[in-house]
């Protein structure tokens, strides 16, 4: 869900960006307010995204597809590592 992906994206840029190279000492009030203001612009940003493509015409309907021929086309070669004698 997108309150998931947002606490997940937020936790990533706190603990394994900020933390480890900008601020290595950074206390856990730090690390909070990093993680709300991540949650912030990671929202704005994929809210700017979605009108984009809402502007493009490019649908639900239309990512299923594209996911489905990217996809698609790996099953054979997966299927054949899945499967491969050696």
């Amino acid at each position: 869900t997108g309150s998931a992906e947002s606490i997940a994206v937020s936790s990533l840029v706190a603990y394994d960006i900020y933390r480890e190279y900008f601020n290595p000492e950074a206390t856990g009030k730090q690390i909070l307010f990093v993680s709300r203001i991540v949650i912030v612009v990671f929202g704005l940003l994929m809210g700017i995204l979605s009108i984009f493509l809402d502007w493009l015409g490019l649908n639900l309907g239309w990512v299923y597809l594209f996911m489905g021929c990217v996809i698609g086309s790996a099953v054979i070669p997966l299927w054949n590592l899945m499967t491969w004698d050696k």
